[in-house]
C-alpha cells in the first residue's frame, strides 16, 4: 500500500481563516475525496472554499486516480488545500486516510469530489448541534443531471425513533463530532456498499443522535460511474453490508429445561451466517432444573457469543415444570391463561437485558431451528417493507398439519422462497422486530387463534398493527421444529 502526503507548490499556504460561529478552540476540517473526478474537483473544492463558515482545514485525497485530479488539486495548494495521494481504491479507506492526515478538530465533513455544496451548507449543520449527544447533523440532497436540476432526493428525510433500523436516510456528507466519528471506528474498512448507513448504525450504538437540518443543501450530482449503481441493481447488497457490518442483534430466548432441545440450539448458533461480535444473547432460564442450568450455561460460553443469561425459576402453576407444557397439549389447554400471563411476563423481564445498543431484538423459541441465513431474509424484509413492525419465520405445529401463523383466523399460505405476506398473527418462534417496535410493546395476554385460546404473541401481533406497522412472513426462513424423539416437523 502506498500514501503520499504532500503539500503541492512551494510556497507555504496562508493560514485558513477559523470559523467566525464556531465556538473559540472548534474548528471543523473537510476531506475530499477524489478518484478519477477530475473533470468535477474544481467545482467540489471551490465550493468548500466559499463556506459561509470557513473549514480550518481541506484535504483533497486523490484515490488512484488516472486522470488530471493530481494537477487540478494542485491549484489550490496555495490557498491552502493540502493533497494526498492514496492507492486503495476503495472510499472508506482513502477518507480516513484524509482524516488522520488533517490536525485534530472538532468537525469533520466528508464530501466526494463530484458533488458541491451551497455556500452555507456548513453554518446550516453546525446550527443543528443543539444539544451534546447529537453526533451528526444533515442536510438535503438536490439531485443533478448533466448540470439540471431534477429535485429534492426522496430518500432522505427527519431522523425519527427506529428510522436505522429499517434503512439509511442520510448522506455520508454529514457535519460529524470528531469523537462521535472516532467513537463508532470511522469508516468501516470492511466494505464500501452503503458506508454511510453502516456509520449511523454504529452511531446509534454509541448513543449519538443525528439532527436532520433541512435548509442544508448538498448538491447531488448522478451519472453513471457512482458506486451507488451497484447497490441501487441488487438491493440485497445492503443487507450483506451495512446491517451486518453494524447492526447490533440482540437474540432472545426463552429455555423451559428442555435439555433435549439444547443441541439444535447450539448448532443453530455455530451455523448463523452473522458477524457473530454483532450479536448478544439474551437467555431467560425458567427450567428451575440445576442440572439443565449447568449444561445452558457451558453451551452458551463455549458458543463464542457475548451472552446474559437471566435466572427466573417461577412457575406458571404451581409444581408444574415449565417443559411439561410444551410436550403435553391438554396441559397447555387446561392452563391456557395461566401459561399466557407467564410468558408474557418472561419475555417482560427478558426485556430489562437487552442492550441498550441493540439495533434489532430476534426472538427464538428453544425448539427452533432457523436456517443459517435467516437473519439476511428477516433484515432485508424490513429494508425492503419499511411499515414493518415484524417480520417473521415460518415453523409448522407439532399438533396438526399447518403453519404456526393465522390470516384472519384461517390457516396460513406460506409465501413462495424470495417473497413476504402479511399476517394477521403469528408467534414468537422466529420473529424480528426493530428495536423501537420491540420496545413499544406491553406483552400481555389476550384473544388468541384458534378462537378460545389466550395468547400472549398474537396479542402483540395485534398491538403492532395498531401502532400502523404490519406483521409479514419470509418465504424463505423455514425452520425445524423440533420435537422429544429427534425428529423436526
Amino acid at each position: 500500500m502506498i500514501i503520499r502526503h504532500s503539500k503541492i507548490g512551494r510556497a507555504p499556504p496562508p493560514p485558513v481563516a477559523k470559523a467566525p460561529s464556531s465556538p473559540p478552540g472548534k474548528q471543523t476540517a473537510c476531506v475530499i475525496t477524489c478518484h478519477n473526478y477530475g473533470r468535477y474537483l474544481a467545482q467540489c473544492v471551490d465550493s468548500c472554499l466559499r463556506q459561509t463558515t470557513p473549514f480550518a482545514h481541506v484535504i483533497v485525497v486523490d484515490d488512484a486516480s488516472t486522470d488530471n485530479t493530481r494537477q487540478v488539486a494542485a491549484a489550490y495548494a496555495r490557498r491552502g488545500v493540502r493533497y494526498l495521494r492514496t492507492e486503495f481504491r476503495n472510499y472508506s479507506l482513502a477518507r480516513n486516510a484524509g482524516y488522520k492526515a488533517l490536525p485534530p478538530s472538532s468537525h469533520v465533513l466528508f464530501v466526494d469530489a463530484d458533488n458541491w455544496l451551497v455556500d452555507n451548507y456548513v453554518e446550516v449543520l453546525h446550527r443543528g448541534f443543539v444539544n451534546s449527544n447529537i453526533g451528526a447533523c444533515y442536510g438535503n440532497l438536490l439531485h443533478y443531471r448533466d448540470n439540471r436540476a431534477l429535485g429534492l432526493s426522496k430518500s432522505v428525510r427527519a431522523c425519527k425513533e427506529g428510522w436505522l433500523e429499517h434503512a439509511n436516510m442520510a448522506d455520508a456528507c454529514s457535519l460529524m463530532r470528531c469523537e462521535a466519528f472516532e467513537q463508532a471506528g470511522m469508516w468501516s474498512e470492511g466494505g464500501t456498499v452503503m458506508s454511510d448507513w453502516s456509520l449511523w448504525l454504529r452511531f446509534r450504538r454509541m448513543g449519538w443522535k443525528m439532527q436532520f437540518c433541512p435548509d442544508a443543501i448538498l448538491n447531488y450530482r448522478i451519472h453513471g460511474q457512482q458506486m451507488s449503481v451497484e447497490w441501487r441493481t441488487d438491493p440485497r447488497k445492503v443487507v450483506e453490508a451495512a446491517p451486518k457490518e453494524s447492526a447490533l442483534i440482540a437474540l432472545v430466548t426463552l429455555f423451559s429445561g428442555r435439555t433435549w432441545a439444547l443441541a439444535s440450539y447450539t448448532r443453530f448458533l455455530r451455523d448463523l451466517e452473522w458477524n457473530r461480535t454483532n450479536v448478544v444473547v439474551v437467555a431467560v432460564d425458567n427450567s428451575g432444573n440445576a442440572d439443565f442450568s449447568r449444561r445452558l450455561k457451558t453451551m452458551l460460553d463455549d458458543s463464542g457469543y457475548v451472552h446474559i443469561l437471566v435466572p427466573d425459576a417461577t412457575r406458571a402453576v404451581a409444581g408444574v415444570p415449565s417443559e411439561r407444557f410444551a410436550a403435553d397439549p391438554r396441559l397447555r389447554q387446561r392452563y391456557n391463561h395461566q401459561l399466557a400471563v407467564q410468558m408474557a411476563r418472561l419475555y417482560a423481564v427478558a426485556r430489562q437485558f437487552v442492550p441498550a445498543a441493540a439495533t434489532h431484538v430476534w426472538t427464538i423459541e428453544d425448539d427452533i431451528e432457523p436456517p443459517p441465513d435467516a437473519l439476511k431474509h428477516l433484515i432485508f424484509g424490513l429494508y425492503r417493507f419499511q411499515q414493518a413492525g415484524m417480520i417473521g419465520g415460518l415453523a409448522r405445529s407439532r399438533f396438526g398439519a399447518r403453519w404456526i401463523a393465522w390470516d384472519n383466523g384461517t390457516p396460513f399460505e406460506a409465501p413462495a422462497p424470495g417473497d413476504y405476506k402479511e399476517a394477521t398473527e403469528t408467534g414468537f418462534l422466529c420473529a424480528l422486530f426493530p428495536r423501537s417496535v420491540w420496545d413499544a410493546l406491553a406483552f400481555k395476554p389476550g384473544p388468541g387463534v384458534p378462537e378460545g385460546n389466550v395468547a400472549y404473541d398474537h396479542t402483540a401481533c395485534r398491538d403492532i398493527r395498531a401502532l400502523g406497522r404490519r406483521v409479514l412472513i419470509s418465504g424463505s426462513v423455514r425452520c425445524k421444529h423440533w420435537q422429544q424423539d429427534g425428529t423436526f416437523v
